[in-house]
């Protein structure tokens, strides 16, 4: 067998390790890290996300045996993850639900993985030099700074340490043969699907690495993969097959935001994500927390898409000509391509998101090294070896101050998605994201402006139209509500949420015969749903249909024993069928739960 290789410029010259100059650049490569990422501990939550993965997320309330075992349970409100869910659950377990521990949590991630890019680097170009350029290059990038500085891109920064952990173990073992650093590899690489399944790619990247090392591609080689791939395929699947067995709820996330799109479309727009990339690791401008997928324009993408193909050959072209004589451009493109595969849509993967800058955090890092083992080329004359120096430091410097500047995007929602609108002034969703925070901040106009605004630019938006619905209830602007509850109802015939909501606001103007027909029409889509039946039963109370109120009140109470409201109204309905003894024996429990109504009732009616 022929032993691992590495670039001729590496072993003709260059700076040599050495376990003192390491730890020296190990301090330098943290402390840069520190110092570029460090506003970012002091940034809030945003409303991307962050609400179903931490905010309102009950699972990570505790660290009990049971619950831990609960979160490696398929959640229908969030992608596989698992140990994701339980780094969520170890921060809250510190810090509760302050913003800073979660953020910082994830920059020592990112420090993590930065070290041990160095050391990946250190392993194949026996050069510390240009192996520190390359972590610089990974840890300061602006395309970074979305997983790190966004508490819901934990996922990528915790599977991407897992993920070169694992690389450098299976490294490791290649030279040395030992079954305990095999199995630690597997270990960690297990733990790097149970923190986002993107780590799939991860036996063809073993692949890459044997045939770049000049490993021979044999029976005991493929072997060796085996056991990484089924761990691969079986995580993998299962969130699919969970999904495919699960029974489907009619609500709002049955919409998307994709066209129709033909295979040549699908492919174009595979073409292009795969182009994107690149294009923004070496221009990083235009970063945002939200890409959607392009409208078509009669039929077809706009123009830009259909010129990747071009691009794309000649990219090809540029990697086949220089195949031999520059090795390790091949090796970066390919370890770029196959571990960006998942998250171009060539498959659709049922998501609203084209493009987002943290799909390109492992990824990116063929990249680097491609740009890397260019420094190596020129720095072997004492001449190009200051320039080149120079030209990387610039780069670094500047790349810090892009990347600086991106983290401020995620300091708090509105800052979020004003930065979307910046780059998308024509584009529905920030405005409509944006108008949620308002709508939390109780700023109705501007939340109301956004909603209309989101609305101009997608008139199918349903949503846009469920939440300015809920503003303008909220002002008790009923007639306008129930409109855009209607057209919600249009978009989305099997939305009980705008049913429920167009019953209240029907109730509100005493339309109470109407707001029995929207509750019952909830219902049909959700029989579980005890806030409908409840207000049905209000309903029917006002109509003085108390027979019927008591009947929609008692299925509310059983699928909800706790709720006082219900079980209060229903004391009422009693009361004017003359059964005291049923209505004060309801308002009693009512009144131990602490419903303020049902004590002064029980005190005036019952003793």
């Amino acid at each position: 067998m022929k032993k691992n290789s590495t670039p001729s410029s590496a072993k003709k010259n260059g700076r040599q390790s050495t376990a003192k100059g390491n730890t020296l650049l190990i301090i330098l490569l943290i402390a840069a890290c520190l110092i570029v990422y460090g506003n970012s501990i002091g940034y809030n939550f945003t409303n991307w996300d962050d609400p179903v993965h931490v905010l309102e997320n009950p699972d990570i309330k505790s660290l009990s045996a049971q619950n831990v075992l609960n979160m490696f349970s398929v959640n229908e409100r969030y992608m596989y993850h698992p140990l994701t869910i339980i780094s969520y659950a170890i921060n809250y377990s510190f810090s509760g639900l302050s913003p800073g521990g979660y953020h910082f949590l994830n920059l020592l991630l990112h420090i993590g993985n930065a070290l041990l890019f160095f050391y990946l680097l250190l392993f194949i170009l026996k050069n510390n030099t240009p192996a520190l350029i390359g972590a610089l290059l990974f840890a300061l990038h602006p395309l970074a700074s979305e997983p790190v500085c966004w508490v819901s891109g934990r996922k990528d920064v915790l599977f991407a340490l897992f993920f070169l952990a694992s690389l450098l173990s299976y490294l490791k073992f290649t030279e040395t043969k030992s079954k305990l650093l095999y199995a630690i590899s597997l270990v960690l690489f297990i733990a790097s699907m149970l923190s986002k399944p993107m780590a799939a790619t991860f036996p063809l990247v073993l692949v890459l690495f044997d045939r770049y090392l000049n490993r021979h591609i044999n029976f005991k080689t493929i072997i060796e993969k085996i056991p990484f791939a089924i761990v691969a395929v079986a995580i993998f699947l299962i969130p699919i097959v969970h999904k495919a067995n699960a029974p489907t709820l009619p609500d709002s996330f049955s919409y998307s935001f994709t066209e129709n799109y033909t295979l040549l479309n699908r492919i174009l727009l595979s073409v292009n994500a795969l182009l994107f990339y690149p294009f923004r690791f070496l221009f990083p401008y235009g970063l945002t927390a939200y890409h959607g997928f392009p409208a078509l324009q009669n039929g077809s993408l706009p123009v830009q898409y259909l010129l990747t193909p071009v691009a794309l050959l000649l990219f090809i072209f540029a990697i086949v000509k220089y195949r031999k004589a520059w090795k390790e451009l091949w090796f970066g493109v390919l370890f770029y391509v196959i571990t960006i595969l998942p998250v171009i849509h060539l498959v659709p993967f049922g998501t609203n998101i084209y493009l987002a800058e943290r799909y390109a955090y492992i990824p990116m890092l063929g990249l680097v090294f491609v740009f890397v083992t260019l420094i190596l080329r020129f720095i072997n004359q004492p001449v190009n070896r200051t320039k080149i120096t120079s030209v990387s430091v610039a780069v670094i410097l500047i790349l810090s101050v892009v990347c600086i500047n991106q983290n401020q995007t995620w300091k708090n929602t509105i800052a979020l998605w004003n930065r979307n609108i910046e780059i998308y002034p024509n584009g529905f969703y920030g405005y409509f994201n944006r108008g949620n925070e308002f709508k939390k901040q109780n700023k109705a106009s501007d939340a109301l402006a956004d909603y209309s605004t989101s609305i101009k630019y997608n008139s199918k938006f349903m949503e846009a139209f469920y939440n300015r619905g809920n503003v303008y209830s909220d002002l008790g602007n009923n007639q306008e509500a129930i409109n855009d509850f209607t057209k919600a109802i249009e978009l989305n015939p099997k939305y009980f949420v705008a049913y429920f909501n167009r019953g209240n606001s029907k109730a509100g103007l005493n339309n109470f015969n109407s707001a029995i027909e929207d509750y019952t029409l909830a219902i049909d889509l959700k029989p579980n749903y005890e806030e409908a039946y409840a207000n049905r039963g209000n309903a029917k109370g006002m109509l003085k249909d108390y027979a019927g109120s008591i009947e929609d009140y008692n299925q509310s109470i059983n699928l909800n024993p706790d709720n006082a409201s219900a079980i209060c109204n229903r004391a009422l309905s009693k009361l004017n069928l003359n059964d005291k003894a049923g209505a004060c024996a309801d308002l009693q429990l009512a009144a131990q739960m602490g419903n303020e109504p049902a004590i002064n009732l029980f005190n005036s009616s019952c003793k």
